[in-house]
């Protein structure tokens, strides 16, 4: 469906089609857009092979919106999923994007002023009926560009992105790293175990090996820690596969490894998008390997691997975790724009914050964990 926008400062089209379009930017090419790699046509085919198969609750929507000419200004992934018996319409996320923004028409930087929070209003209202509005996880900015649905009530998100600028020198790099002289040192001690290679894959066949060597040391640590891992999430194992083979065909996806005597002791598969690396998943070994911080030493490795091969950022992504703060000199803050359209939107939310409040006691959280401890056990 199209609907035309011409009471505005800014006259404009949308369009809204539940495939994705034959003109959809991919990884390799967005087409004159400014982006992050999570709202690529590669990742729109992951989660179509992944969450989009398996679950009839999701409804993707892809939006076009343009000049009245068919310049491309500004293509919004977004998907209708119900949940608890209301309808939400978010990005195309589903907990695999770190970063949720529009890819955006270089000419925002002039336009974006005249586009005011009226036509989003508009737009969504033109859109099929849904019961929450919620839009997370977004920075300020795309790539120099102003994120205009910011325009919208947004409020900062819970967690931050954080990365290291490699813009920088080996020694500025290293100076807010967590202990480099420690890392050396274990991994030192680790090369008495046998020889230590570091390995870089990247393509259509980077590491199949590590990549099943990654699931496994992440299931471990799920049970480890009593969390849901990949046996209660399916789709989350199946987007990891789906990713690697759409990603790998478009030479995206980057996969590393720390080998010791020939073993597998960390691995860490991301994506490449420009001269930025995303880190996204990392595995490393437990038992005899502990002691030696395998992935801490992959990460330094990977760090001076990214250097000398002229990358500008490592993004090591969503999410305040204490290596992050402690390891990283960039900090990018992420806002949502949550909003119920509907009695039953305004119902969901309350409940929703009432369970986030109950979270955040530490008896649920104890819990929780013996929930997942007994689930497995049985």
């Amino acid at each position: 469906m199209s609907f035309r926008f011409d009471r505005f400062e800014c006259e404009l089209t949308a369009s809204v089609r539940t495939e994705l379009p034959a003109s959809w930017p991919s990884a390799t090419d967005l087409g004159g857009l400014r982006g992050h790699i999570f709202q690529t046509r590669e990742f729109v085919d992951a989660w179509s092979a992944s969450f989009g198969r398996r679950s009839r609750r999701l409804q993707p929507l892809f939006i076009e919106i343009s000049t009245p000419a068919g310049a491309r200004l500004i293509l919004l992934p977004l998907v209708l999923e119900r949940r608890r018996g209301v309808t939400i319409l978010s990005f195309m996320d589903q907990g695999h994007a770190d970063y949720n923004a529009p890819l955006l028409a270089p000419e925002m930087a002039s336009l974006g002023k005249h586009i005011p929070t009226e036509f989003w209003s508009e737009l969504f209202a033109n859109l099929p009926r849904f019961d929450v509005l919620m839009l997370a996880k977004m920075p300020q900015q795309v790539e120099g560009l102003d994120n205009p649905l910011l325009a919208l009530a947004a409020t900062r998100h819970a967690a931050s992105s954080h990365g290291n600028d490699l813009e920088k020198s080996v020694k500025e790099i290293e100076a807010v790293l967590l202990s480099p002289k420690e890392v050396r040192s274990k991994e030192r001690g680790l090369a008495q175990m046998g020889t230590v290679e570091f390995i870089v894959a990247r393509g259509e066949d980077s590491g199949p090996g590590m990549l099943e060597e990654l699931i496994k040391q992440k299931q471990r640590r799920f049970e480890e820690t009593n969390v849901p891992g990949y046996g209660e999430n399916p789709e989350a194992l199946a987007f990891l596969h789906a990713a690697h083979r759409s990603f790998g065909n478009s030479g995206n996806a980057l996969i590393c490894g720390l080998l010791v005597g020939g073993e597998v002791t960390a691995v860490q598969w991301g994506l490449v998008h420009g001269r930025r690396f995303y880190a996204l998943v990392t595995g490393f070994a437990g038992g005899k390997w502990t002691k030696y911080s395998c992935g801490r030493i992959l990460n330094l490795r990977l760090l001076h691997w990214l250097k000398a091969n002229g990358f500008s950022y490592f993004d090591q992504g969503y999410g305040d975790e204490a290596y992050k703060l402690k390891s990283s000199d960039t900090t990018v803050p992420l806002y949502d724009v949550i909003e119920a359209y509907s009695l039953r939107g305004r119902l969901y939310l309350w409940l929703e914050q009432l369970i986030e409040r109950l979270r955040a006691q530490p008896l649920w959280e104890r819990l929780r964990q013996l929930k997942w401890a007994i689930r497995r056990r049985l």
